[in-house]
């Protein structure tokens, strides 16, 4: 009897030890692959192709470098026994992610090379990451014949929690990759950037070159409160043309409607002017007309290119937040079944 228990315990010391070891080989070779990257695959702006920042952020996205670094801290200093199912088949999952990088990056080139044909072929110029690179340069802000100031407001840190402040850095990040691409960029500051947001900003490679004014002082200090009007849904006024004499304040707040009305509070606290995007006077929205921190921008650098309020938001958000034409003017009609068997409407 004693021999069947000591070979049940040999069994099972055996198969804890193995598990353990792989568990350590999995984190390593994560971390691994993750140092190993270099600074170009991280680059958010430079690294991408076309408008779409879902393709732009990829694997360098804000949210996935603060995922990392949650991970990093659980199993750092050799406490594995602090990392749980889901954070290892998260790991799982990205390693499976960066070994078919290699795929998607041809099937992309592929897609390109056959881009530049159909183009080449409609007697289009075709361009290139070199010649892309070249039109940003010429689309600085320095050079940029929009003189309009937009500044985004980072000073609720404490507001939120980590993920949110990822999600808040992640809109930041869109914000500044639509405004380099643009042809005429608005003059693109960052206000009260300190505390958290700004240290996980700092971790990430290559956000020390963006075009932008980044500062750790407040609006008031840097443009006078005269010269600011805080834009936020809940004001009664609207905007119905940018005026170059004043900045427009965009709150980098991400709270999933649980602080309404946070920016007014604080615009009325701080006498300030305040005023919302004239959205309800040019289109109608399924949802709540409170957008994302890098919508509000977008639609803001949009105005500045076309002068049109509904061509700027028609164009920035997302159509399914708005109403279609048959939503708007609903056609009620009552009918009745005749001897027949045939359906007729009583507006007939």
């Amino acid at each position: 009897m004693d021999v069947i228990y000591s070979l049940i315990y040999f069994v099972y010391r055996l198969f804890v030890e193995n598990f353990l070891f792989f568990k350590l080989f999995i984190i390593s070779r994560n971390m691994e692959v993750h140092n190993g990257m270099s600074e170009m695959e991280l680059d958010p702006v430079l690294n991408s192709n076309d408008n779409s920042l879902s393709s732009a952020l990829c694997y360098g996205s804000v949210d996935n470098e603060c995922q990392w670094r949650e991970e990093r801290c659980a199993v750092g200093g050799g406490q594995t026994s602090s990392v749980s199912k889901n954070q290892l088949k998260k790991m799982k999952k990205r390693e499976r992610w960066l070994s078919s990088r290699q795929a998607r990056r041809q099937e992309q080139a592929a897609k390109r090379k056959q881009r530049k044909l159909e183009a080449r072929l409609r007697g289009e110029p075709s361009s290139s990451a070199g010649s892309n690179r070249k039109l940003l340069k010429l689309s600085s802000m320095e050079l940029s014949a929009c003189r309009q100031r937009v500044a985004i407001d980072m000073s609720f840190d404490e507001l939120m929690n980590e993920r949110d402040l990822c999600k808040a850095l992640n809109q930041l990040a869109q914000c500044y990759a639509v405004n380099r691409r643009a042809k005429n960029p608005l003059q693109f500051h960052v206000v009260n950037f300190r505390g958290t947001s700004r240290v996980n900003f700092n971790n990430i490679p290559g956000n020390n070159n963006w075009d932008v004014q980044l500062s750790e002082e407040d609006y008031e200090q840097l443009f006078g409160l005269w010269n600011v009007v805080y834009l936020t849904s809940e004001s009664p006024n609207v905007v119905h043309e940018l005026d170059e004499s004043k900045v427009y304040i965009i709150g980098g707040l991400v709270d999933h409607n649980h602080l309404k009305g946070r920016c007014l509070e604080l615009a009325e606290q701080r006498r300030m002017a305040h005023a919302r995007l004239p959205i309800d006077e040019h289109v109608k929205m399924n949802a709540r007309r409170v957008l994302s921190i890098n919508h509000v921008f977008e639609i803001l650098l949009r105005y500045t290119e076309t002068k049109n309020w509904q061509l700027a938001i028609e164009t920035v958000v997302p159509k399914r937040k708005l109403q279609t034409q048959q939503q708007q003017h609903p056609t009620v009609a009552t009918s009745t079944e005749n001897n027949n068997g045939h359906r007729t409407s009583s507006d007939d």
